[in-house]
């Protein structure tokens, strides 16, 4: 097995996949400030996505993002001024009782005991 090949194949895929995402990103937001893009908080929500749907597999950051994404625009429109006290508790309670991220829960589904 090739080690430095795989390396830099799996570099490659990985730059692939964020230069996706972030082309993705520049159409929906459709104009760029630094402010904007540069900002603490999209490398925070970033983390916090893949850790709170899991990330030892590939589907968990993508069940975070889905399950987050929809849960900040609920409560961001609902409920603006208690939006980032819920939001922060909904994580601390995930990393106590769910340090592996929601996919763990679907796991421990399925696993069966012989």
């Amino acid at each position: 097995v090739n080690v430095v090949r795989g390396r830099v194949l799996a570099w490659l895929l990985s730059a692939l996949v964020a230069g996706l995402i972030g082309g993705i990103f520049a159409w929906y937001v459709s104009v760029f400030y630094p402010e904007t893009v540069f900002d603490l908080s999209v490398s925070i929500f970033a983390i916090v996505f893949a850790l709170f749907g899991g990330t030892a597999t590939l589907v968990g950051p993508i069940l975070g993002v889905l399950i987050l994404y929809g849960i900040y625009n609920v409560i961001g429109i609902s409920t603006p001024a208690y939006f980032q006290l819920i939001y922060g508790m909904l994580i601390v309670l995930l990393i106590l009782f769910l340090p592996n991220g929601i996919v763990s829960l679907i796991d421990r589904g399925t696993r069966r005991v012989p």
